[in-house]
């Protein structure tokens, strides 16, 4: 176990030790610093951890969350108004909610603009006659959403039950709206069936400041 990140097993990725680990390693320290920063005060360390690290793996949680499609989409309607111009944080966060039609002040108000961690802890399970109920906290300092994985016979699936691909794009079976720190949300899964192992926020590349508790 590294600052959080499994070293063995199926927690053992590339992407979880080279994205992950520069930002989980400040981050635990608490010395993290916010992604929208101006370049100057980031500390040598930051410089890179940030601006390369951070800012990717919180990007990547967003198109995880809106899907790869409409992450496009809202990149590509970003682009068209503000090309050839001066655009703020603001800017592109008024686009992507326009686009996307959702509110994403979680991220562009907190996971950017802040030093606050996401972290989630799966609580507890229960079986239902309608299938399997999980319960979530939020035991970070941001609101935040969370990615659901399902994995049956060691291959992840989708709602239907479906594999879904390693290299797919979309690496969840179900997500919960964001949660706020300190409170909690519950999901039915009705495809799950006995048998089945359930994580949350399995994603490599995420900034999920603490995984043993998934």
């Amino acid at each position: 176990e590294l600052f959080g990140i499994g070293l063995n097993g199926a927690d053992y990725s590339y992407s979880r030790l080279t994205e992950e680990l520069p930002y989980v390693f400040m981050a635990r320290l608490g010395q993290d610093q916010p992604i929208d920063a101006p370049s100057e005060d980031y500390s040598e360390i930051n410089y890179g951890g940030i601006v390369y690290k951070k800012t990717a793996i919180a990007f990547n949680f967003l198109m995880q969350y809106l899907g790869e499609d409409m992450m496009n989409t809202c990149m590509a309607a970003y682009f068209d108004k503000w090309k050839f111009k001066h655009p703020t944080p603001a800017d592109i966060e008024e686009v992507f909610e326009k686009t996307s039609g959702q509110n994403l002040d979680w991220f562009f108000g907190d996971m950017v603009r802040t030093t606050g961690a996401m972290n989630m802890r799966a609580i507890c399970t229960s079986s239902k006659k309608e299938g399997m109920r999980l319960k979530v906290r939020n035991t970070g300092s941001i609101k935040a959403p969370c990615s659901i994985q399902v994995f049956r016979d060691g291959q992840l699936i989708d709602s239907k039950g479906n594999s879904i691909l390693k290299d797919d794009t979309n690496q969840s079976s179900a997500w919960i709206d964001p949660i706020a720190p300190g409170e909690s949300a519950e999901i039915m899964l009705g495809f799950v069936q006995p048998g089945d192992i359930i994580k949350v926020n399995d994603i490599d590349a995420i900034p999920e400041l603490d995984r043993k508790d998934n």
